[in-house]
């Protein structure tokens, strides 16, 4: 797993270097890919933190004030996989908050002010649907009350809905739009699930197949994952947030315009390289 993890890390630098000849240095579409790189970084940090044996005891008997613990003891007790969990956890969960910002960010530059108005005022439509008849005077207040207030608080599934629904004939050209839409909603319904406790709260979905894994969602059940004989659980989150790549990265080759869509966050990508942030 390590060897395979910095071998996607440099793959990622790599790849940043070159969208910076396309793209402007604080695009989004630049960003997103230098978040990236920091994720797996950092987990791959930690990764030979936890493998380190004698540096992760040290920091465990720091931690619980018992000297006396052993390497055998926290074997036993399968601490280390604890971290492995949590780590795992914070990669995909950190890798779709950037996807969240980065459609949001793109969303919100290339499509157009009706579509956006329909994404805020989703909620109103749908109760008008139902309820037709409803006079000025209550349609008005129903529609300020039920409006989202900024974009960003909208569901990312309606806002890369409309990405698509934008480029959905070049996209098509590169990689398959219908299969890349069940990947997000299934990975978004893994991200919900992990922020409460690998349960799963919702509709039951079909088995998620990816690869040589499958995820299972039934409501009110823990998330449940099964594995080809020889699959690890690292390499699955690995795989996740990777086609996660693949799938941004067939998104922005299709949009086409090159224009700079700032992204206003900090940049950790050159901190983690060693290097003087030169962004804003």
């Amino acid at each position: 797993m390590k060897e395979r993890l910095l071998s996607e890390i440099h793959k990622l630098d790599d790849n940043v270097k070159q969208l910076k000849t396309v793209y402007d240095p604080n695009d989004i579409r630049v960003s997103f890919f230098e978040y990236i790189y920091t994720i797996l970084a950092f987990y791959y940090q930690n990764l030979c933190f936890v493998t380190n044996s004698e540096d992760f005891l040290k920091a465990h008997k720091e931690i619980s004030k018992k000297p006396e613990l052993s390497i055998r003891d926290l074997k036993q007790l399968d601490i280390p996989k604890f971290y492995e969990i949590s780590n795992n956890s914070k990669m995909l969960l950190d890798s779709w908050s950037m996807f969240e910002l980065a459609v949001t960010l793109l969303s919100d530059r290339f499509v157009s002010i009706n579509e956006k108005e329909d994404i805020l005022n989703k909620n109103y439509n749908d109760i008008k649907k139902i309820f037709p008849q409803l006079d000025c005077n209550q349609d008005e207040k129903l529609k300020k009350k039920l409006q989202k207030k900024h974009f960003t608080l909208s569901s990312i599934n309606d806002k890369y809905n409309k990405l698509f629904k934008l480029i959905e004939l070049n996209y098509n050209k590169i990689r398959d739009l219908s299969t890349d839409k069940i990947f997000l909603e299934n990975l978004g319904c893994l991200r919900n699930g992990i922020h409460s406790n690998y349960i799963y709260f919702g509709n039951s979905r079909l088995p998620f197949v990816f690869k040589d894994f499958s995820v299972t969602f039934e409501n009110g059940k823990t998330i449940k994952f099964d594995y080809k004989d020889g699959v690890e659980r690292d390499d699955v989150i690995l795989d996740l947030v990777l086609e996660l790549c693949e799938i941004f990265t067939c998104l922005i080759d299709s949009i086409g315009n090159k224009s700079c869509v700032d992204n206003p966050a900090s940049n950790l990508y050159e901190i983690v390289k060693g290097e003087r942030p030169t962004k804003k």
